[in-house]
């Protein structure tokens, strides 16, 4: 039976919580501001006191066409393929990005994601600050849109007016191999930051020009409410930043 892939369940530890004040600290102490530091100082910092491994930059070859010098601190989750780990998509192609929200913080996010068990992960993370965070490649399937179809559509009910996902139901495709997750941190029903909004614009932008969509296809941006309208309905919430994402991509 397939494994559900989960959207972030957050579980706060005290020794996290000490470790994510103390790096603040040390990057105060170090230039006077917290996130808003150089990359390079913030993400070495960031990978010491949140016990991230691997590179902080995007695996070679991952798209990021946007002229901003903003990149994606790169945390490589092990959760990602079908079967587990596998490259590609199977044969498909990305159709549409599926909005998210985290209901919880960065280092929540990070920390959940990094771990196998958890059996979840999305591409990217937007940060209140604007940071964006990218866990797997846009080649291969995140693990945040499953729809495990032998539960039934009663499930899910899910948007069937939407093209791609009524496709989902009738050939039996897993969402995760047609979709790019974008998670945005925060609570639903919360503000967005301004910061946090013009990052998810520029990602999403450079998404629909990288695989060349046009902005008129509003089938290309949906929320995870829209595949699973009973137990996500909440997701990303009643304050995403529909309007101007919506608008961002129409503008390109």
């Amino acid at each position: 039976m397939a494994r559900l892939r989960r959207t972030p369940m957050i579980r706060f530890e005290t020794h996290k919580v000490v470790r994510s004040w103390l790096a603040l600290f040390v990057v105060v102490m170090a230039g006077g501001r917290s996130y808003a530091t150089p990359p390079d100082r913030h993400e070495a910092v960031f990978r010491l006191f949140h016990g991230l491994s691997g590179s902080t930059r995007e695996p070679t070859g991952q798209p990021w066409t946007s002229s901003s010098s903003q990149r994606p601190v790169w945390v490589a989750s092990p959760n990602f393929g079908y079967p587990d780990q596998a490259h590609g998509r199977q044969g498909h192609e990305p159709v549409a990005i599926v909005n998210h929200i985290a209901d919880g913080p960065r280092v929540g996010v990070v920390d959940w994601f990094q771990k196998p068990e958890s059996q979840a992960s999305s591409h990217y993370l937007v940060c209140k600050d604007g940071e964006i965070v990218q866990f797997v490649k846009e080649s291969d399937a995140a693990w945040t849109n499953q729809i495990l179809f032998e539960k039934g559509y009663e499930q899910y009910r899910s948007d069937r007016s939407v093209a791609w996902i009524d496709r989902c139901w009738n050939d039996r495709i897993d969402p995760n191999l047609l979709t790019i997750t974008i998670e945005y941190e925060g609570y639903s029903g919360q503000a967005f930051p301004e910061a946090q909004v013009r990052s998810g614009i520029t990602l999403t932008r450079d998404i629909f020009r990288h695989y060349g969509w046009s902005g008129n296809e509003t089938f290309r941006l949906v929320g995870h409410f829209q595949i699973d309208r009973v137990k996500k309905s909440g997701c990303p919430g009643p304050a995403f930043p529909w309007a101007r994402l919506r608008a961002s991509v129409k503008d390109q």
